[in-house]
């Protein structure tokens, strides 16, 4: 079976599922989003098979695209929300020219996707999440309630500090309010099996980019023993959902509370491979892209780090040892070097 990715949005995650693929030499081509595509500057650009001449995406595109491979079974990464959505919303069609993706059906996919209709289901089943608040209340989090907003919009996720953070905001009827919760930034990272059987490995992040921006720095963290991850592992096996997720929480001093849910690959993907979590061989052997998994042992206080991020201000990195964490930088290895030299 073929892989196809479509590159130029999500880039460090489709750097690391290069990077697997690679491991276990895969069939793969790379749809490049444009001539500007930094998958171009990487040793990835010999796996580039188009360079689109528009970004526009819908299941027009991605059909004429497939075309060209006609007579070959192929199978198109869930890379991103966008490409995701398009993707379950034209599951037959997909279906009947025989182009599979690896995701959950539907409606179970938007009932984990969208924020409002995910945090109800964790407060349905015990799982704490932030207060809701009827208006604004400084702080607080302003969440989309859909994924496409009433002028079929991407909206997201707003934090309010002052008077001034709503004022450009025309559409407050698209969102709901929540509690702004501090305490420390946990993911729990979960590869859910078609027979629902699964594992869950974690990371504590340090560093993130403003307004609940891209992660720059994380660690690998034994988290996942504690008792939420069966907890939440139990009610994605309940409501039938399969496949890649990741669940954000805030760990405060007394609780565990339920941020949001992501089921498709996440920014900082290279740390599953650097702390040797095995989610993106279940992936792969769950949709029939290899017929073994290899062993890996995982490592807990493995640092990630997206250096370029951060932008031209390093002083944050100053406390944590920065040339330690250069050397962990997700484009400093071989088959990127070019994208961090060039920053």
């Amino acid at each position: 079976m073929k892989v196809l990715i479509f590159s130029g949005y999500n880039p460090r995650a489709i750097i690391s599922f290069c990077r697997i693929a690679s491991e276990y030499k895969l069939d793969f081509d790379i749809i490049a989003s444009s001539k500007d595509d930094e998958i171009l500057n990487s040793k990835y650009s010999e796996n580039v098979s188009i360079i689109r001449e528009s970004k526009q995406m819908d299941i027009n595109v991605i059909l004429s695209i497939c075309k060209k491979y006609e007579n070959q079974k192929l199978f198109i990464l869930p890379s991103t929300e966008y490409l995701n959505r398009i993707l379950i919303e034209n599951f037959k069609i997909l279906n009947e020219n025989n182009i599979h993706f690896g995701l959950t059906d539907k409606e179970t996919y938007e009932l984990v996707s969208d924020k409002i209709s995910f945090g109800e289901l964790c407060k349905d089943n015990g799982i704490s999440v932030p207060e809701e608040y009827d208006e604004v209340q400084i702080p607080c989090v302003l969440k989309p309630k859909k994924y496409f907003n009433s002028n079929l919009g991407i909206d997201t996720p707003q934090l309010i500090f002052n008077e001034s953070d709503i004022s450009n905001i025309s559409n407050l009827g698209d969102f709901y309010i929540q509690q702004y919760v501090e305490g420390e930034s946990i993911y729990l990272l979960f590869y859910i099996t078609k027979n629902g059987d699964y594992n869950v490995y974690s990371q504590k992040n340090y560093i993130q980019q403003p307004n609940g921006g891209s992660i720059l720095l994380a660690k690998s963290t034994k988290h996942y023993k504690e008792s939420i991850s069966n907890k939440v592992a139990d009610l994605f096996i309940k409501i039938g959902f399969s496949g890649l997720v990741m669940v954000e929480f805030r760990r405060t001093l007394n609780d565990w509370i339920m941020i949001e849910a992501n089921p498709r690959l996440w920014g900082p993907s290279q740390l599953i491979l650097d702390s040797g979590m095995n989610l993106f061989d279940m992936f792969l052997y769950d949709n029939g892209l290899i017929d073994y998994i290899k062993d890996r042992e995982y490592k807990a206080g493995i640092p990630y780090l997206w250096h370029f991020g951060m932008g031209m201000d390093d002083s944050k990195l100053d406390s944590y040892q920065p040339n330690i964490f250069l050397t962990n930088d997700l484009y400093n290895r071989e088959d990127t070097i070019k994208i961090f030299k060039n920053g």
